[in-house]
């Protein structure tokens, strides 16, 4: 236990010292680059196809009697938050300061 704890927190120690030559030696542009792509993708038309899809089986499980509203509820909130995620991330970032 005090091998594991001693190694954590050297390593905890070596983190926080090279933390800050780290961030400024690194360039990040490839990452940030993938993940915009990630997130144009996930919230362009190939998720309003996939969103539609989701509202077509919804109400061809209500006409069928098989919809279960807790269901419904949380399809219709999943879609909200993929396509209100990016908007809800960048109030939160902009309202940190």
């Amino acid at each position: 236990m005090s091998r594991t704890l001693s190694f954590h927190g050297a390593v905890l120690c070596a983190l926080v010292i090279s933390s800050p030559a780290l961030a400024q030696s690194a360039d990040l542009a490839p990452i940030t680059n993938l993940s915009d792509f990630i997130l144009d993708f996930l919230t362009g038309p190939f998720a309003r196809s996939i969103a539609g899809i989701a509202v077509v089986a919804l109400g061809i499980m209500a006409k069928a009697g098989r919809l279960k509203w807790q269901y419904a509820g949380s399809v219709i909130f999943g879609i909200a938050l993929v396509f209100g995620g990016a908007t809800i991330a960048d109030q939160l970032a902009n309202a940190a300061g």
